[in-house]
């Protein structure tokens, strides 16, 4: 288990790189769950984001955050329409730390 600092903000994740090593934290968008408040769970990482953007993608809206660093992610129209995803609201979004990927950043 590792610790990334984004800007102020800790990603928990599981990694090889040692202590110091520059890298980038990777989440998909669909292994991001949203709530309109802070529910426990066994997810490592949860963070309070506002919602800056969204995207009809189909059946799917992409939601863009603002948790002090960006995060995306990626819901149905039914989960979109029925928390009122829209930007300025305030969320709660959660993400296991396997599923973050960690990647070592060129030149770090």
């Amino acid at each position: 288990m590792v610790s990334i600092d984004v800007g102020g903000a800790v990603i928990e994740a599981i990694s090889d790189y040692n202590t110091g090593e520059e890298v980038s934290a990777c989440v998909r968008p669909e292994d991001v769950t949203l709530a309109g408040s802070e529910v426990p769970s066994s997810a490592r990482n949860h963070f309070r984001g506002e919602v800056t953007r969204t995207v009809s993608l189909g059946p799917l809206t992409r939601i863009e955050l603002d948790c002090d660093f960006p995060l995306v992610c990626l819901v149905t129209n039914r989960s979109a329409d029925e928390m009122g995803l829209v930007k300025g609201k305030t969320v709660y979004a959660a993400f296991k730390a396997t599923g973050v990927h960690v990647i070592k950043r060129e030149g770090g």
